[in-house]
């Protein structure tokens, strides 16, 4: 038997890793064994690898990871392939992707010696007069183009044609094709165009001391001066470019955290800051961010309330940042296959559908065939990416491997346009938009919740409150249509129009029945509420006056009798004497009371009734019977005020809580003749303030048989399944706290970078951990942690250089918690670190690292201002605000404990004073001392901690 050819051996075995799909570095084992045994010429290898026999037109990613693998590793050079793919020259598709890979290689890797960097010129002239000379497909002329400006951006390429002796002929060569190509591409893509005329004329700076000293400095050389995208002297003056994978990962993390901050134009500035002109190297780091997010999140095993948004985002918002982002649909499809590749998605596939629905915990709803179907995040991205057309419908297939299993929305692309007009002509769309479509995993929720928006605006305006009434009615029911629309319509837009209404809200001079209108009133308001405990909004945050009826209710507390006026007065007798008789509310109160009156009071109502069964006025049996009809729709915001101040009462009363408890229990556990709808926005209402019931409830548990019985039952309501699908989704649970804190909340801190820095155990963090340590810490304290790890991965030498300093930024702007209130920024707590190890010294590297993470932190920074955005933290004069503030002392730092009266926004809460001393601002331990059964320490919107000990 004949024995096989050597180009039949390679060929068997690139089909065989092709068909049972080995990954890149198996493969590349596999290739080493049989070059060993079967040595061949690289240019045969090339040839092979890339015959149409292997491949055809469509392109694999699992075989441009290979090709990827083999240049990178220096088996093949650059001009091997290209020059094999020109013989085979005319499969569009695999050409378009192969550009693309191999300048994504290009572009950082080292070639092995200046003969190879030669000859990779001579392949790409001969490519780019094969353009000029035949018609070319606008995709795969853009990928060719950027595969010249990778090579004309790789530092060891440019130094070895900045040299120039002996190598005239091939450098005019490739100027002149150069020239012609950017003239070509002029025509069909001028930002290319631009950018290779860039290439051309940057010559100056990459002449080399010997063609100056040979007199060559004067001549216009087209190959010279082909550093792109290098940032210039800032980024000379951060230090090393370092574009670590978890970067992205910890900044997206603290981004849809709590209150997502994911406005377009800050994201997209924020992305080109870092990576300038490597749009390749944006979109697939970008990308695996955004997977990587997605994976740990589910592996780490979140609760639907928070897998639900981050669907969302990836499903709905991704698509809409990449379309902004690509140069076109080929750069996405490949940075999409690229990022698959580096990335865990088998875990956005063969979800169970429970996993990700928020409303399915504690239901009792009967499963249908459609519920028991997995759902697969990866393929509603790919369908989402094609429906705004960042990649084509065509590309799916090939970024999959297989055949695809969904398909594209029946309905196409929405226009919010289009919707707001059919809405307007149609009511019954309206309810269709806010009742389903509006959490659909299809790509089109940014147009339902603008078109949502701008018809709650146009309510507002003219003043429309009963079809106002019916959408903030079913967004209060669903809490995780508000996580989604918050990634489109910002907050504070939200809230302006609504917030402005309630303030102005009077009655009409004809009135007739006044429960309606305080049934329309509470919805809105409920809704306002909602939203500013959900996503912690305080007071000063609210894009209305600060004298208004909003912020004044959420700074009201309980007031005196003797504080009120007569008109205060005659209305707290009026709503104390109807809900005791038990007879209803008539409308002669509701008339002389307005809505707004009414919720100012509830405090005050609340602290009367509790102080009368305190002094045996009235029978605690009665003042529950009578606090129940506060659950009545119309009335139902004001249970909000209610267990606010019952959570406070709580902590005053801890020894004799038993009129809380019962009250309490009461507004925690609804009457079983409530309707359906009632108790899914009572379940809500609840949900908004469970983080302020928690903490006093567990200390009244921990006492055991001393506990009051009632406690037992108030803590199961609040821990209710329904309730804890509909808690927000940024605050740490107290698992978590617990965890945290079993070692020193240091030791957790750094072990997180550690693990962030290597890549080893990336789902294990998780961005509430940041704003867990910057609110106890304190944000001085969390960098001088931070650094420190830096420091010393910097001293063991095993990471890129600036490495350890880009997760620091990335850790430090992401620690900022929701709102920024009572909280350094991370700038201004930088400047007081640097200015501290300035003083003393840098021992360890630690000034270094500082030096380095400021500029780095400068140059982001400086390259976009986001506008009307709440960023990261912004700077507040001084450094130090009430809260879990920090002082300053003259000999560096010291931080002391501070009391927050009031509660997190002014809610109008208990004090809580933070006992123990914390240690100077050395790079050592610090102890925080809790030594008082039952004190906790307030985390801002209701986030405490049980009495332990830090140490």
């Amino acid at each position: 038997m004949t024995a096989p050819a050597p180009t039949d051996v390679y060929l068997r075995l690139f089909k065989k890793c092709l068909n049972e799909r080995v990954p890149a570095d198996r493969f590349e084992s596999l290739y080493t064994q049989l070059h060993a045994r079967t040595p061949l010429p690289t240019t045969l290898i090339a040839a092979t690898l890339l015959s149409p026999e292997l491949v055809a037109n469509t392109a694999d990613p699992l075989h441009l990871s290979y090709v990827s693998q083999l240049l990178f590793r220096d088996t093949l050079s650059l001009s091997c392939l290209l020059t094999a793919l020109h013989k085979t020259a005319g499969r569009a598709a695999l050409e378009q992707d192969l550009f693309l890979a191999l300048a994504a290689v290009v572009r950082t890797s080292r070639p092995r010696s200046a003969e190879n960097v030669w000859t990779a010129v001579s392949a790409l002239s001969e490519w780019m007069e094969t353009v000029m000379a035949s018609a070319f497909e606008a995709g795969r002329l853009e990928a060719l183009g950027e595969l010249v400006i990778a090579l004309g951006s790789n530092e060891d390429a440019v130094r070895v044609l900045g040299e120039g002796v002996g190598r005239r002929e091939r450098r005019v060569a490739f100027q002149t094709g150069l020239t012609g190509f950017a003239q070509y591409v002029a025509v069909q893509n001028p930002p290319l165009a631009q950018r290779l005329e860039e290439l051309r004329q940057m010559q100056a700076a990459s002449q080399s001391p010997r063609m100056a000293r040979a007199g060559q400095g004067g001549k216009k050389d087209a190959i010279d001066g082909m550093m792109m995208g290098l940032g210039g002297d800032a980024a000379v003056a951060a230090g090393p470019v370092a574009w670590t994978r978890a970067h992205l990962f910890i900044w997206l993390n603290a981004l849809l955290a709590g209150k997502p901050q994911v406005d377009e134009e800050y994201m997209v500035g924020y992305l080109f800051s870092r990576y300038k002109d490597e749009n390749n190297e944006l979109l697939t780091d970008f990308v695996v961010a955004v997977i990587d997010v997605m994976a740990c999140a589910i592996l780490r095993g979140e609760a639907p309330n928070v897998l639900f948004p981050l669907r969302s985002f990836v499903v709905n918002k991704v698509p809409l940042l990449l379309r902004r982002l690509c140069p076109g649909p080929m750069a996405a499809s490949f940075a999409i296959s690229q990022a698959f590749a580096r990335s865990d998605v088998t875990s956005l596939m063969n979800i169970a559908p429970p996993l990700l629905d928020p409303y399915a915990i504690g239901s009792n709803s009967s499963s249908d065939m459609f519920s028991e179907m997995s759902i697969n995040i990866q393929q509603e991205f790919l369908f989402a990416c094609a429906l705004h057309g960042v990649i084509s419908e065509s590309d799916i297939q090939g970024i999959l491997g297989e055949l695809p299993l969904g398909a594209l929305p029946a309905n196409g692309r929405y226009n919010s346009q289009v919707l707001l007009t059919d809405c307007m002509m149609d009511p019954i769309r309206l309810d269709r938009l806010v009742e389903e479509e509006i959490e659909a995993m299809d790509g089109n929720s940014g147009a339902v919740c603008r078109a949502i928006f701008e018809l709650i605006r146009q309510m507002c305006v003219s003043r429309e409150t009963m079809p106002l009434h019916r959408v903030c009615a079913v967004l209060t029911r669903k809490p995780a249509s508000i996580d989604v629309m918050a990634l489109f319509v910002k907050p504070a837009e939200l809230l302006q129009p609504l917030c402005t209404l309630l303030d102005t809200w009077r009655y009409e001079e004809d009135q007739g029945e006044y429960q309606p209108v305080y049934e329309e009133f509470g919805a809105i308001l409920l809704l306002v509420l909602t939203i500013v405990h959900r996503f912690n909004i305080p007071p000063s945050s609210l894009p209305v006056p600060p004298t208004s009826f909003i912020p004044t209710l959420l700074t009201t507390s309980a007031r005196p009798l003797d504080e009120l006026d007569e008109t205060t007065s005659t209305q707290l007798g009026g709503w104390l004497k109807e809900l005791f008789e038990g007879e209803g509310i008539s409308d002669d109160l509701l008339s002389s009371c307005p809505p707004q009156s009414f919720h100012k009071l509830v405090p005050t109502l609340f602290s009367q009734s509790l102080a009368a069964v305190a002094a045996g006025v009235l029978d605690l049996d009665t003042v529950r019977e009578a606090f129940t009809f506060l659950l009545e729709p119309f009335l139902l915001p004001a249970v909000i005020a209610g267990l606010l101040h019952l959570s406070h009462h709580l902590w005053a009363t801890l020894d004799s809580p038993a009129s809380a408890l019962a009250l309490l229990t009461a507004l925690l556990v609804p009457p079983a003749s409530m309707q359906p709808e009632n108790k899914q926005a009572h379940t809500t209402v609840t949900a908004l303030i469970a983080p302020h019931l928690l903490p006093p409830l567990r200390v009244l548990l921990r006492r055991g048989s001393a506990a009051p019985p009632n406690s037992a039952a108030a803590l199961t309501a609040v821990q209710a399944a329904p309730i804890v699908a509909r808690l927000p989704p940024a605050r740490p649970s107290f698992d978590e706290l617990t965890a945290w804190t079993t070692a020193p909340l240091s030791t957790a801190l750094t072990n997180a970078y550690t693990s962030l820095l290597t890549w080893s155990n990336p789902t294990g963090y998780t961005p509430r951990l940041l704003v867990a340590a910057w609110r106890i810490l304190g944000a001085v304290r969390v960098l001088t942690i931070l650094v420190t790890a830096a420091a010393a991965a910097k001293a063991e030498g095993t990471h890129a250089p600036g490495a350890p300093e880009d997760v620091v930024v990335a850790m430090a702007q992401s620690a900022l918690p929701d709102g920024g209130e009572g909280q350094m920024a991370w700038g201004a707590a930088l400047r007081v670190l640097h200015e501290t190890v300035g003083a003393g010294g840098t021992e360890g590297g630690v000034g270094e690292v500082v030096v380095g993470v400021m500029r780095r932190g400068e140059v982001l920074e400086r390259g976009y201002t986001p506008k009307g955005v709440v960023g990261m933290g912004e700077e507040e004069e001084g450094g130090m605000e009430i809260g879990m503030g920090m002082g300053m002392g003259n000999g560096g730092a010291a931080v002391g404990g501070m009391a927050n009266m009031g509660g997190m926004g002014g809610m109008g809460g208990m004090g809580m004073e933070m006992g123990g001393s914390m240690g100077g601002m050395g790079m050592g331990g610090m102890e925080m001392g809790m030594g008082m059964e039952g004190m906790e320490m307030m985390m801002g919107g209701g986030l405490m901690f049980d009495g332990m000990e830090l140490s």
